[in-house]
């Protein structure tokens, strides 16, 4: 009896833990297939989400939409240097987009105010993204790639040039830079260890995309004197020869070949090399005298040339740049021994007369400046303007060597040297237009990319 009890109370457990088994099982199985249905309904939430974003992008794509988003994947624009010049040529610079502009991505916009159309076979190229886990809704993933020197060309022919950026002392090569154009603003950023440029654009204003632009456009400043007192937005250049004209300056470093001072480099004379730097900085100094329309554009190889120049007649410098002083010291003794100079202090005299050379830490400086005042010359000034002839005259011979016979001459051929140390080193106010990113430039040999708003 004892058995059978002892037996039917192991059955009724057994069947009681296999029961419990059982509900914990199927409470498991519900548990998983709750978290099932719920990990489905939030998949397809970020599909719904992921969905309504692509739909957006292809939205703000606009026109580009049809060309960028085909039947065989994602495809993304490429402007390079060649075709985009080529255009520019036939356009002779002025750029004429369609009065609609519907799309609302910031590259798309700029294709749009260049004129350019998805249609543009010839000036624009196109790669495949070839890849099967390319999210287009990723930040920066549908962008347009541009060769640096496209920007370069964009902002130098459209930038709106005045007190602000007219400027050769101007630092162009920050981490950080703003272009503001006639139609919106660049902003180009050096990107990280890759070296990369990555490049914002914001419209100006949805009307500004579609108006037609006119290559170097320049404001009048407020106090300016001459032809640069003219208030409002004007052009540097006529119609129809402003690309020429721009093709002139980067060939030459300033759109007048006969006031270029690159051609034959070193191999010419010193003396024939002083005379071009004379010709070059007289006529760029007098351009605003003279009432022409037609502005100088400039770059920065044509000032460095000029400093070059410039340094190779006044201090000579030796093959690691450094300066030979003898000029400046045969100058200083000059002036100190001077009857009109009373206690004459040589270090003072020195730094003075260091300004009629391109010494160390001196450059040619090209900009504009509403409120430049005229200088007021002090009496070292006065003294070596009027005895400099005559102390030139017995510089042959002061030292040995190549350089102060080549200077003897200078000073025989109509004392072309003493020219050189008359000249401005400041221009200011004079109807040019310094192009800021030019051959030389990092970012003209680079890739850029340009960054899109979703």
């Amino acid at each position: 009896m004892g058995d059978t009890n002892q037996t039917e109370g192991q059955q009724s457990a057994g069947a009681y833990a296999k029961a419990l088994k059982n509900v914990q099982d199927t409470i498991s199985t519900a548990d998983s297939l709750r978290g099932f249905f719920m990990q489905a309904r939030s998949d397809v939430k970020d599909y719904l989400n992921w969905k309504t974003q692509l739909n957006n992008l292809l939205e703000d794509l606009g026109e580009w939409a049809p060309v960028v988003y085909r039947p065989d994947g994602w495809w993304l624009p490429i402007l390079r240097a060649e075709p985009f010049e080529n255009y520019l040529r036939e356009q002779q610079g002025i750029l004429s987009p369609a009065p609609d502009c519907r799309a609302r991505v910031g590259w798309a916009k700029l294709l749009h105010v260049l004129g350019l159309r998805p249609t543009d076979t010839r000036t624009l190229d196109w790669k495949s993204t070839r890849k099967s886990s390319f999210d287009p809704t990723a930040p920066d993933a549908i962008r347009l790639e541009v060769e640096g020197r496209v920007l370069c060309h964009i902002v130098n022919l459209f930038q709106l040039y005045g007190e602000e950026n007219n400027d050769s002392r101007k630092n162009q090569r920050a981490e950080l830079i703003e272009f503001h154009l006639s139609f919106g603003t660049f902003s180009i950023k050096r990107g990280g260890s890759s070296g990369r440029f990555l490049v914002t654009f914001d419209e100006k204003s949805q009307k500004a995309l579609g108006e037609q632009v006119l290559p170097f456009q320049w404001l009048g400043m407020r106090d300016g004197k001459g032809i640069l007192r003219r208030r409002g937005r004007h052009s540097a250049c006529e119609q129809g020869t402003a690309f020429v004209t721009y093709e002139l300056a980067l060939a030459y470093g300033i759109s007048k070949a006969q006031l270029a001072l690159s051609l034959d480099g070193h191999r010419r004379p010193r003396k024939d090399r002083a005379r071009d730097l004379i010709r070059a900085i007289e006529a760029v100094d007098s351009a605003e005298k003279s009432g022409k329309k037609d502005f100088l554009l400039i770059t920065k190889q044509w000032v460095d040339d000029a400093q070059r120049i410039w340094r190779r007649v006044t201090v000579n410098p030796d093959v690691d740049g450094k300066a030979d002083t003898r000029l400046i010291n045969f100058l200083v003794e000059g002036v100190c021994s001077s009857p009109e100079v009373r206690a004459p202090i040589p270090a003072t005299i020195t730094k003075f007369v260091e300004g009629f050379c391109m010494t160390d830490g001196r450059a040619l400086e090209l900009y504009w400046d509403s409120r430049a005042r005229s200088n007021s010359y002090g009496l070292w000034y006065l003294v070596l303007h009027k005895r400099k002839r005559e102390l030139l005259s017995h510089l042959k011979g002061a030292w040995e060597g190549e350089w102060n016979a080549e200077l003897a001459e200078m000073v025989d051929d109509g004392s072309s040297l003493a020219e050189v140390l008359d000249l401005p080193q400041e221009i200011v106010n004079a109807p040019i237009i310094f192009l800021p990113l030019t051959e030389g430039h990092p970012l003209w040999d680079s890739k850029a990319r340009c960054h899109v708003d979703i």
